[in-house]
């Protein structure tokens, strides 16, 4: 057995890599695994788990369906009810209850909207239109990223893309800011879901491994 896993790159942009021998490892349970998150199917359920649990969170729907809708927010799983509305996605629920778009409960309803979607699209064979939502999904994922790692420092108004010097920062002091910014959504995200779904969103959030996770957040 050749397998072996490691981490390759730095900070926000370290990842774990499986290698194997395409021959001596085919059967390995790892090796099936990692083939299995990495198809499309895959990488949609793990965004799934992760946005339906913050949907569980705030008591938002965590399954796909036809909605009735109040204008505050208030939701049931079909039926009809006189001044409610109809949807077929999350993100009108959410929007209602008052989340804006960019936040972490709207990129994430509008996420699960797409993926319904890209479903749709797939089981019709429709691969432009596959590729045109999944390119849609990724920007949101990134959106995300962005805001969830970097917003705090572009607003400061500090120029650190040059160098942490130059933005009068050691490279320290930029993460210990987007640490800070972990631990609290880790606080948030514990009240409503066990530890590891909270750190497997954190990890997903931030492209970081569970492991790195676990340092940042102080989870043995």
């Amino acid at each position: 057995m050749t397998v072996k896993i490691t981490t390759i790159g730095d900070g926000i942009t370290a990842k774990e890599c499986l290698t194997y021998s395409a021959n001596e490892d085919r059967a390995d349970e790892r090796i099936r695994k990692a083939e299995q998150a990495g198809s499309l199917d895959g990488l949609l359920t793990s965004v799934e788990e992760e946005c339906f649990a913050i949907m569980s969170g705030d008591g938002l729907p965590t399954c796909y369906g036809g909605f009735t809708y109040s204008k505050a927010g208030e939701w049931q799983l079909g039926g009809l009810r006189k001044g409610w509305g109809l949807c077929n996605g999350i993100w009108p629920i959410a929007r209602n209850r008052g989340h804006e778009q960019d936040s972490l409960v709207g990129f994430s309803a509008r996420m699960l909207d797409d993926i319904v979607w890209l479903r749709r699209s797939a089981e019709k064979g429709d691969h432009d239109r596959v590729a045109l939502m999944a390119f849609y999904l990724g920007v949101k994922k990134a959106e995300l990223r962005i805001k969830l790692e970097h917003e705090a420092t572009w607003t400061t108004g500090k120029k650190v893309n040059t160098g942490a010097k130059a933005g009068g920062e050691s490279r320290r002091g930029i993460y210990s800011g987007r640490n800070e910014q972990m631990r609290s959504q880790y606080a948030e995200l514990i009240e409503r879901v066990d530890i590891p779904t909270a750190l497997a969103a954190l990890a997903r959030q931030n492209d970081l491994s569970i492991k790195q996770v676990r340092r940042i957040v102080m989870v043995k």
